[in-house]
């Protein structure tokens, strides 16, 4: 069992027709026309980058950047307005580069007009629960939620302006969570 599928996810963003297949880029987009070897090519740059070796790729990169930054830092004893600069900074650029990567797997249909109307919630809601497998799910109940709100929680009490940032983000991270695990839930009853 993969952690997390891109056929799951790709299978998740397509719905068939007589004509081809609608593809619906997000869960609140409308819908575009797509020919079958389209779909072939949004999945697979799908595949490209959500691969171990993709993800291996961004995770060093951002690591070795954040050790980049502390050393420029060290060697000009610059002083921070918070240590962990570096590492915040690195983060927010890798999370900007992965959600532009991601998007980028609709670029090929950005220049037309969407065609079909929008899903409905439930076909939505069964669409994703199908993106995401049990083990990824079980791994963030039992890592992902834990790590939150402990180090996050350490984080915040060295600096306290991030109470509310830290909040704000954890509470839609785990609301994200609980939403993934209970489609996941009704999906698989439905099958």
């Amino acid at each position: 069992m993969a952690w997390f599928s891109p056929q799951g996810a790709g299978a998740s963003l397509f719905e068939p027709l007589d004509e081809g297949f609608a593809y619906f880029p997000n869960q609140w987009s409308k819908g575009y026309l797509v020919s079958k070897s389209e779909r072939e090519v949004i999945n697979s740059d799908l595949e490209k980058l959500t691969s171990f070796k993709t993800v291996l790729f961004y995770v060093l990169g951002f690591f070795a950047m954040a050790l980049a930054i502390h050393g420029v830092v060290f060697a000009l004893k610059i002083d921070l307005p918070f240590e962990s600069l570096p590492e915040l900074s690195a983060v927010i650029v890798g999370v900007a580069v992965l959600i532009w990567k991601l998007s980028s797997t609709h670029h090929s249909v950005r220049d037309r007009k969407p065609t079909i109307p929008r899903r409905t919630m439930t076909a939505t809601d069964k669409a994703a629960g199908q993106s995401v497998s049990w083990l990824l799910l079980i791994w963030m109940w039992v890592a992902v939620i834990p790590g939150f709100l402990l180090f996050g929680a350490l984080f915040a009490f060295s600096y306290p302006w991030l109470w509310v940032p830290y909040v704000l983000i954890s509470s839609l991270t785990c609301y994200r969570i609980a939403a993934w695990t209970y489609f996941k839930f009704r999906a698989s009853k439905e099958d």
